[in-house]
């Protein structure tokens, strides 16, 4: 509900600055794909444990794929095309990929979380490498355990990695910088972009409110430093702004929540791994985004 809800907010900004109406349509078209992979997801008879191996490490293999042969622009590596529309996997996949980690984390959940810190150093992406970090480290201060230490080491150095390379992409009319220009616009687009971003951390109130606080700490922490990178450098405003890859990324990131698919179960049963041993179990409620 919420993401939707950002998508929309997002629109109305995008409408009243005088955005190409195609724009619009990528957009309202990435959440009907996106809500409709939702509901496909929660209906697919597979098994969550068996299907944990392929999935970690094929969205970290894509993520290191996209950094060794995708689109380059001014020294960055970040993007495929697909039917003629650019998207950027690692918004895509990470979001999904460190909200899994957090409420399950085992070995295939690091590993991938590892790789995909490495894929962000070698995009280079400042702000998915801040992201990965920002969520390792939350989940090290949840788990207290040597797996969350060792797992929060490889995001930390990629993110000091990116900080030594250049980042010389442009600015993207809406897309990039819209948290600011948005206020040179209609007063109506700047209240619909600002509503629309808080509109993103709803999923976390909701989980704080339920007692969950380490879940809602990395979701907040998430998005958040989305949105901070967004509102410090030229980098994607998460959903309200022009970008099918954020909003497929939100959607994705709902369904690593417990409850989100038949087999939620699953997902949300603690892991019980070799180097979490001292670390706490995380159990969750139900919460639809």
């Amino acid at each position: 509900v919420s993401g939707g809800a950002a998508v929309l907010c997002g629109l109305l900004f995008l409408g009243l600055t005088g955005a190409p109406p195609r724009l619009l349509l990528i957009n309202l078209v990435a959440l009907g794909v996106g809500l409709a992979l939702v509901a496909i997801v929660r209906l697919l008879p597979l098994s969550a444990a068996s299907a944990r191996p392929a999935l970690f490490t094929g969205g970290a293999g894509a993520l290191l794929a996209t950094a060794l042969f995708g689109v380059s622009s001014e020294g960055a590596t970040r993007w495929i095309v697909v039917g003629g529309l650019s998207l950027q996997p690692s918004l895509v996949i990470v979001p999904a990929l460190l909200i899994a980690h957090v409420v399950r984390p085992d070995r295939w959940t690091s590993s991938a979380v590892i790789l995909a810190a490495l894929a962000a150093s070698l995009q280079p992406d400042r702000s998915i490498a801040a992201a990965i970090a920002a969520v390792a480290l939350v989940d090290l201060a949840a788990r207290r355990s040597r797996g969350a230490g060792l797992t929060a080491l490889a995001p930390v150095a990629a993110l000091a990695a990116t900080m030594l390379k250049p980042d010389r992409l442009p600015a993207v009319p809406h897309v990039d910088q819209i948290l600011w220009t948005s206020f040179a616009a209609q007063p109506q687009a700047a209240t619909a972009l600002w509503a629309g971003t808080l509109i993103l951390f709803v999923p976390a109130l909701m989980l704080w409110r339920a007692g969950k606080s380490p879940l809602a700490a990395a979701f907040a922490a998430l998005w958040g430093t989305l949105v901070l990178s967004a509102a410090l450098a030229n980098f994607p405003t998460p959903l309200v702004g022009y970008g099918a890859s954020a909003i497929l990324g939100y959607l994705l990131a709902a369904l690593a929540l417990p409850g989100a698919s038949r087999h939620a179960a699953n997902l949300a049963r603690p892991a019980q791994t070799a180097d979490e041993g001292t670390g706490a179990s995380l159990r969750v409620a139900p919460i639809r985004v």
